[in-house]
């Protein structure tokens, strides 16, 4: 892959940290702590990985990523959605503490914990994150969502900087044409999340939990395809949405060296993925963690 290419996919990556101080993901069952993160944080800067995403909810993330040192790091957090619901007075108190514990007097980005959130007083939402940018405090401001219908309804009355939304080979909602005409017009970035399907997408098949068995066949394709392209599935999974150029972050969750190692590897994979090549679902029971049994 060309340089400029290579360049390109690393700077879309932001680093996911809900493990940082926390465990998190069906198929996770280890979090870092403050010397796992200065290494993984020293690593990804050297890659030229250079920006962040934490939240509150995480645990001790934000504790752990300010004492690593961000000050070559755009970070991202989050308004939870249980402190919005106690007001504007409470939020902002909350991204005081925010920034207090990540040690930065900004952010890039200050991103509402749902469309529910946001929605339930869309002008205190709107003028909250006005004062905000006013003050100097955050760059940009966006919301989590879940489905495209949830960023319908935020574009009917509002214009985020950006959506952060689940993206991933299985999972194509988002990059529908007509979905993305209304981010183009909006002139909203699509912030891409949940890329590996909490791990499922490079989990091997075989030892998938018992109620993923009826997608088995799927999680076969990918399979076969990754090894006719002679790479992993974790590549395989990766290329395919962040080579996308209607995507212009990637949010990916690391939580230890060699799966950032692996990470930074296979952004510079020789193969460009044409993500349209591969089968996906619309089953929502797959693709929304929100409705998994386990």
């Amino acid at each position: 892959m060309d340089e400029g290419n290579v360049l390109m996919n690393v700077k879309k990556v932001s680093l996911g940290t809900a493990s940082f101080g926390n465990q998190y993901g069906v198929l996770n069952s280890s979090h870092v702590d403050l010397e796992d993160s200065k290494l993984l944080l020293k690593i990804a800067r050297d890659a030229g990985i250079a920006k962040i995403d934490t939240a509150p909810a995480y645990g001790k993330s934000e504790q752990i990523l300010g004492m690593s040192g961000l000050s070559e790091f755009d970070v991202y957090t989050k308004i939870d959605a249980e402190t919005w619901t106690r007001g504007s007075d409470a939020s902002l108190s909350q991204l005081m503490a925010s920034l207090a514990r990540l040690r930065k007097s900004s952010l890039k980005g200050l991103t509402f914990h749902s469309a529910e959130s946001f929605l339930q007083d869309p002008r205190r939402s709107s003028e909250f994150v006005s004062r905000a940018k006013d003050e100097g405090w955050i760059d940009t401001w966006g919301v989590s969502v879940y489905d495209p219908s949830e960023a319908e309804k935020i574009f009917e009355i509002s214009s985020p900087d950006y959506l952060q939304a689940p993206v991933s080979i299985a999972d194509r909602r988002f990059l529908d044409g007509e979905v993305l005409s209304h981010f183009r017009e909006k002139g909203t970035d699509l912030h891409a999340r949940s890329v590996f399907l909490q791990g499922l997408l490079v989990c091997d098949e075989t030892k998938l939990p018992p109620n993923f068995e009826k997608w088995v066949p799927l999680f076969m394709g990918y399979s076969q395809a990754a090894k006719s392209l002679n790479i992993s599935k974790f590549q395989l999974a990766l290329l395919a949405v962040i080579q996308n150029p209607s995507i212009q972050s990637v949010v990916i969750g690391v939580n230890e060296q060699p799966h950032l190692l692996e990470l930074i590897d296979s952004l510079r994979a020789e193969d460009t993925l044409c993500p349209e090549d591969f089968d996906y679902s619309e089953d929502l029971d797959l693709i929304d963690p929100r409705r998994w049994t386990t």
